[in-house]
């Protein structure tokens, strides 16, 4: 009898694999995790903007625009900036803010143009800025 009892507490190879198989993945996911933590690359906020649409309202034009942020990093008190018409003394410019465009985000605003004859072609947007939050 005291040999069945000696089968009994010996583990079977194959627990034996798969446990250290298992610690081996453990440990290789840790060291992968804090390597990148540590040394991976984060891209910096990479923004562009672009017009989302036009609305004609009663005292003008509402031009949505759409704010990506393409990079791994946030981006804080981002400045858009449109010109709308030809650059001289008929263009008109306006700026909007956004507190805050996460990483891999959009946000989405609108500028007032006080102009009803406002067409996609005729407002060039850039991205004038931002900190880091």
């Amino acid at each position: 009898m005291s040999h069945h009892r000696d089968d009994e507490k010996r583990r079977p190879g194959v627990e034996w694999v798969f446990g250290i198989l298992s610690a081996l993945l453990v440990a290789g996911l840790a060291g992968f995790l804090a390597y990148q933590a540590a040394f991976g690359e984060n891209r910096p906020p990479d923004l562009s903007a672009s017009i989302e649409r036009l609305e004609r309202s009663g005292t003008g034009t509402l031009v949505m625009v759409m704010v990506v942020n393409h990079g791994d990093e946030a981006a804080a008190d981002v400045g858009i900036e449109a010109v709308v018409g030809s650059v001289g003394t008929d263009a008109v410019r306006k700026e909007i803010r956004f507190d805050y465009v996460a990483a891999r985000a959009i946000r989405r605003g609108a500028f007032v143009v006080e102009r009803r004859d406002v067409d996609a072609g005729d407002v060039a947007l850039r991205v004038q800025g931002y900190a880091e939050p």
